[in-house]
């Protein structure tokens, strides 16, 4: 057996050591903490396809007018969100500001939450909810946007009205959907105070119901006076409630508008008129033909 003597090692070259392979660990961490961040911003998901990395806090998605859009629209384009179809995943959801045209998102509590949000054109409910004006002003204001739907009458009071067969004329009153048959200038409000209203029917009938009865069997065709006149201005629809009515029978029958009569928001957008209905000096059934 061959003896050597010990060499202690030299502890100024084991620091030497411990430092240089300190420092390739850094350089080798950096190198691939910013290749990685690289490969996950740039590479890694694709917001318009819906696929994700495997590391991230929030995506987005655009649709405009229903095609897939790699950028969204910009403020002034023309474009609105549409809130009924944009939505998030994981229970967030999306507050748009239009104003400075920024999106906010709320209630986020996980990561690779994605938002999808939908851009369309806007509508003239969009445009009269936006408006700072009455809804017959801001209709006129705003006619010129849509020329198909929209036509002057010949009258003397050049009426704005909704022309077509289905035109695009839906607004939302009393929580259902309404249609807008126009714009009437010079409407009287009862008190000779006269100026434009906004005229619009109900898009689904509240069903049938005699104009005017009672418990004897009168009736006649004064709408001042008529059963139908105080049921939809003062009566059980008007104030969203249940009563009875006589309809065509000396009977009456319940009536419920618990959950479809008029709510307090939509009475303070109703305004009193007076509307002209025409009509006939003397009814007979040649005389409607």
């Amino acid at each position: 057996m061959k003896l050597e003597k010990f060499k202690q090692k030299d502890p100024k070259k084991i620091g030497i050591t411990t430092f240089t392979v300190v420092c390739i660990l850094l350089i080798a961490g950096v190198f691939f903490y910013t290749s990685f961040a690289s490969f996950e911003t740039h590479d890694e998901f694709n917001i318009i396809e819906g696929t994700v990395g495997d590391n991230g806090d929030l995506y987005f998605s655009f649709y405009v007018d229903d095609e897939i859009s790699k950028t969204m629209p910009q403020k002034g384009e023309g474009y609105v969100l549409d809130k009924e179809k944009t939505n998030c995943t994981k229970g967030a959801s999306i507050e748009f500001n239009e104003t400075d045209w920024s999106v906010k998102v709320l209630n986020m509590t996980e990561t690779r939450t994605k938002c999808t949000l939908y851009f369309r054109r806007p509508t003239f409910s969009d445009i009269i909810q936006a408006c700072n004006d009455t809804a017959a002003n801001c209709l006129k204001d705003n006619a010129n946007l849509n020329t198909v739907e929209l036509a002057y009458d010949e009258t003397t009071d050049n009426n704005l009205r909704y022309i077509g067969a289905n035109p695009n004329n839906y607004v939302l009153l009393n929580n259902e959907l309404w249609r807008i048959i126009g714009v009437f200038n010079n409407i009287d409000d009862g008190t000779e105070n006269k100026e434009t209203r906004l005229k619009i029917i109900r898009d689904e009938s509240l069903g049938e119901y005699s104009w005017d009865y009672d418990a004897i069997g009168n009736y006649d065709n004064d709408w001042s006076t008529s059963t139908l006149m105080n049921l939809l201005n003062s009566g059980a629809y008007y104030n969203r409630t249940t009563g009875s009515y006589y309809n065509g029978s000396t009977t009456a029958t319940n009536v419920d508008f618990s959950s479809n009569g008029l709510t307090e928001e939509a009475k303070n957008m109703i305004g009193d008129a007076i509307w002209n209905l025409g009509g006939t000096t003397k009814y007979t059934s040649s005389s409607m033909d």
